[in-house]
């Protein structure tokens, strides 16, 4: 049995605007991946994962991001070809720039945070923002039942060492 797998490696990023207690969402117009989620994309290859959100929300948002904090990761395997996804879930509250009203996969805008759960989410993103609002959840790993279900086992990070 081969411990090597064919590996997708993806972020994403929560940016907080502080001043309006708002967030930046993207309204995913693709039509076969619709709803609302964080900006972010594929690491390219040499690229650490900061330096993928860093270069993904400024392609897809033109806003510059500074300290991106990792809040944990969602994975999952594919049930046919056994190749792996991993997500790394960001958040920064530090970032500058002029927001581009859209690029080419979304529409970007703010909204406010209080009323980000009431949004269309995109059907995987409304599962996976656990990711940010639980503190102590550090991992997502999404499990095929012999169902067909896909529920994620879901994971605590350790407390700190005081």
């Amino acid at each position: 049995m081969s411990r090597t797998y064919q590996t997708e490696l993806t972020t994403t990023c929560m940016i907080v605007d502080k001043t309006t207690d708002s967030v930046l969402v993207q309204e995913r117009t693709n039509g076969d991946w619709t709803g609302m989620c964080f900006p972010g994309g594929h690491a390219e290859d040499g690229e650490s994962y900061t330096e993928c959100v860093i270069r993904e929300v400024w392609e897809e948002t033109g806003l510059t991001i500074e300290s991106p904090r990792l809040e944990g990761i969602v994975h999952w395997e594919n049930r046919d070809t056994h190749e792996r996804t991993v997500i790394a879930f960001f958040r920064t509250e530090r970032f500058s720039g002029r927001l581009k009203p859209s690029c080419e996969e979304a529409i970007n805008r703010w909204v406010p945070l209080s009323t980000l759960r009431s949004q269309p989410l995109a059907d995987w993103f409304s599962q996976q923002y656990a990711i940010y609002e639980d503190p102590d959840l550090c991992e997502m790993y999404y499990e095929y039942g012999k169902d067909g279900t896909d529920e994620p086992r879901l994971y605590r990070c350790a407390p700190p060492v005081a």
